[in-house]
């Protein structure tokens, strides 16, 4: 047995792991670990990082007549033992090699026992991707260094995207959410075999993994899965889809697009005719309007089922089913990257008006280009651009972000935390773009800090001691419920529309609102999306 290994099984004698934990997590000879989980058992890695436990299966195979159906738990084979030393395929996207339909895996990373540690708190990732990118393999997410900084298990899901993961035939939808769901019970069941604490679960997600996120605390379904809850850059403009938008009209759409009719012929599809029926979605989101959000047209459904009303009608009310201390915000410059793959170079200033009308319709540009609030800089070279970027950033992202915190505050028994990123570390898609260089905190600039994955070598002092706060403060929420310790500055929770404490990182500095004026006319006289389109 390895010198690792002899470690290892010390540790586990010396500080207290039950007799069955020691029978399914032991090293063999060669430095591996092993798992015995109920979907399994897993050959995992031990290295100077912790131990690795990769492509462990939650749900079965997602094909065949699985294909459009909920997730049932994975039954694995008693006589079989599984590697989980290499990170499982994306889920069907068109974008990398590794892409299967047989794609719903999770990862656990955790660090090597510490003396006299009790079971580990749990930070449980949901990726971004607008519901139709990304997965657990993005290098820049990948666990293991997080979990050996701040001493805690860190999991990483993949859950079905796009078509595969929120398409409604008018009977079932929502996959993508029950897949997180399940993937949940499994880290509820199974979290303690890896010193893992099953009652100190928090959920924390970016982008669309933010969106997720708010659809979990939507549905009684995710009741007791989790303690908290970290959401980073929601676009919580856009709400979730009614069943009018997402059967009536995106089904109606897909349909025409694959000549088919009902979810058997839906089942029989190549994944490349889904996923091109999927791409075409993407691009006519804008011409198609009627509340088919541009940038992430397939969301959370409201079916009446798994999610009966809106996230923010559930705020409103003071009903939401799922209610545990948040930790929320966005970076400064969230809207940058798709002002650019809009519009590569500067344009002049006249045309302000007439794009921003092709986002936000003719009622809302006309109020927010009258009220004053969003000039653009003639001064600048690229003005126009970024006032553009500038708006797109605070309608869609920043200010129902805060409206948000603020409406939870008001009606919440739970403490909620407000945040502005003004530091970062660019997102590798979005390296050479001229609008996320210098000073430009772009969309996803937030995973490295968070992650720890960026190269030392790369980075300025500034974005290190960024990761070191966001890495402090987000463990000391994971593990307690408050971002607060002895090494920064004291972070209060949002008590109201004059008072949310905002804290702008980066400058370790606070504001009682984030960009009031401009915030105040968005969600009233310039509403939101899931104002027009999510609450019938």
């Amino acid at each position: 047995m390895s010198i690792k290994c002899v470690i290892l099984s010390l540790y586990f004698l010396v500080f207290g792991f039950t007799t069955n934990t020691l029978a399914s997590f032991k090293c063999s000879c060669d430095s591996t670990c092993q798992a015995t989980t109920t979907t399994g058992k897993y050959t995992g890695t031990l290295d100077s990082d912790g131990v690795h436990f990769l492509s462990i299966r939650y749900a079965e195979p997602p094909t065949g007549k699985l294909r459009f159906s909920d997730p049932t738990v994975f039954v694995p084979s008693k006589s079989k033992k599984y590697d989980g030393t290499a990170l499982p395929p994306y889920c069907p996207q068109g974008v990398y090699d590794n892409e299967s339909e047989d794609c719903l895996f999770l990862n656990v990373f955790r660090p090597t026992p510490v003396v006299g540690e009790s079971a580990l708190h749990v930070f449980v990732w949901v990726h971004g991707g607008s519901f139709a990118y990304g997965g657990s393999a993005d290098p820049v997410i990948y666990g293991a260094e997080l979990a050996k900084a701040k001493n805690m298990i860190v999991v990483t899901l993949n859950y079905r995207l796009g078509v595969l993961g929120l398409f409604d035939d008018g009977n079932n939808t929502n996959y993508a959410i029950k897949d997180v769901i399940l993937a949940l019970k499994w880290v509820k069941n199974n979290i303690a075999l890896f010193h893992g604490n099953p009652s100190t679960i928090t959920v924390g997600g970016q982008s669309s993994g933010a969106t997720l996120i708010r659809a979990l605390l939507s549905t009684s379904e995710a009741s007791g899965l989790f303690t908290k809850a970290i959401m980073m850059s929601d676009p919580a403009d856009y709400g979730f889809n009614t069943r009018t938008t997402s059967y009536d009209i995106i089904t109606a759409f897909l349909y025409n697009q694959t000549g088919c009719s009902d979810i058997s012929c839906m089942r029989a599809l190549e994944i490349d005719n889904i996923l091109t029926a999927q791409n075409t979605l993407f691009a006519d989101a804008l011409a198609i309007g009627n509340g088919v959000s541009m940038s992430q047209p397939m969301v959370p459904v409201i079916d009446k089922d798994l999610i009966y009303e809106d996230f923010s009608l559930y705020v409103a009310d003071g009903k939401l089913p799922v209610q545990v201390p948040l930790l929320m915000g966005v970076v400064k410059d969230e809207a940058n990257p798709t002002i650019e793959s809009i519009l590569s170079s500067a344009i002049p200033s006249a045309y302000y008006a007439a794009v921003l009308d092709e986002f936000l319709g003719d009622s809302r540009t006309v109020t927010v280009v009258s009220s004053g609030l969003f000039p653009v800089d003639e001064s600048s070279d690229d003005g126009t651009r970024l006032e553009l970027a500038h708006v797109a950033t605070l309608f869609y992202w920043t200010c129902p972000v805060q409206a948000g915190a603020v409406s939870l505050a008001e009606t919440y028994s739970k403490d909620i935390y407000l945040y502005e990123m003004g530091v970062g570390i660019t997102y590798p898609s979005d390296d050479g773009l001229s609008l996320c260089s210098g000073s430009y905190v772009c969309h996803e600039a937030d995973l490295y800090p968070l992650f720890g994955t960026f190269n030392s070598s790369a980075v300025t002092s500034a974005q290190k001691a960024l990761s070191a706060e966001v890495q402090e403060r987000w463990s000391k929420f994971i593990k307690t419920g408050n971002p607060n310790g002895s090494k920064y500055k004291q972070w209060n929770p949002v008590e109201g529309a004059n008072s949310a404490n905002a804290l702008l990182l980066g400058s370790e500095t606070f504001n009682s609102s984030l960009y009031q004026a401009q915030c105040a006319i968005m969600g009233s006289s310039v509403p939101f999306d899931y104002q027009l389109y999510s609450q019938s």
